[in-house]
């Protein structure tokens, strides 16, 4: 997929695998960018599932993340799931446990000297 959406600007357009997030701070850059897309999946021979697909919202889950207008934070959903883990018990646990608190690093303050 990002070899299908490369002449879209990273600044309009995030790819990761099959998961596409068009952005724009206006309508018609958002509908300039959605063309693009739509036109290159199309060229591609790719289909789109409309019902994962969402458009035109302010604010929508991504990679277990929230993007709004106000910016990228953490996903409740995902915050609230790993705090009901069980503490880990062993070392492959804790490890394990570290790598999937590593994804929100960057909205834990001081996470390198937490994890260590």
């Amino acid at each position: 997929m990002e070899k299908v959406l490369q002449p879209v600007p990273a600044s309009a357009c995030v790819v990761y695998l099959d998961d596409i997030l068009v952005h724009a701070s206006t309508y018609a850059a958002v509908l300039t960018s959605l063309r693009t897309v739509f036109e290159l999946i199309a060229k591609a021979n790719l289909r789109l599932n409309s019902v994962k697909c969402s458009l035109f919202c302010q604010q929508t889950s991504f990679l277990g993340h929230i993007v709004s207008e106000s910016g990228v934070s953490t996903d409740l959903a995902k915050v609230e799931a790993m705090e009901k883990l069980s503490s880990p018990m062993s070392t492959s646990e804790v490890l394990s446990f570290l790598g999937l608190a590593s994804y929100y690093r960057r909205f834990i303050a001081g996470f390198a000297n937490i994890a260590h």
